[in-house]
């Protein structure tokens, strides 16, 4: 596989992950708000900083599994439920 080709597959990917950490504050900040929460009611019950919970919705910060995972016991989901679904590339 050339340099060339191996670039833009890297462009591509990076693409998607941003796209995907995009996705996934989305769907924090949808659950969120059917819960009728404010970013620093989640922060408090998941033990974060409402800064972070910011970052995260806004797509700005991945997240860790470890935080992936208070949030989703404290929106009181699976953690599959915040997970975007991803669409796998053609080869």
């Amino acid at each position: 596989m050339s340099v060339f080709l191996l670039s833009e597959l890297l462009d591509a990917c990076q693409g998607m992950s941003a796209k995907f950490i995009t996705q996934f504050g989305l769907k924090i900040k949808e659950v969120r708000e059917r819960l009728e929460l404010s970013q620093e009611d989640l922060a408090d019950l998941a033990g974060l900083h409402r800064t972070h919970i910011s970052l995260i919705e806004r797509g700005q910060r991945s997240a860790r599994l470890e935080t992936i995972e208070k949030l989703a016991v404290a929106l009181r989901v699976q953690p599959s439920e915040l997970i975007p679904q991803i669409v796998m590339p053609k080869k």
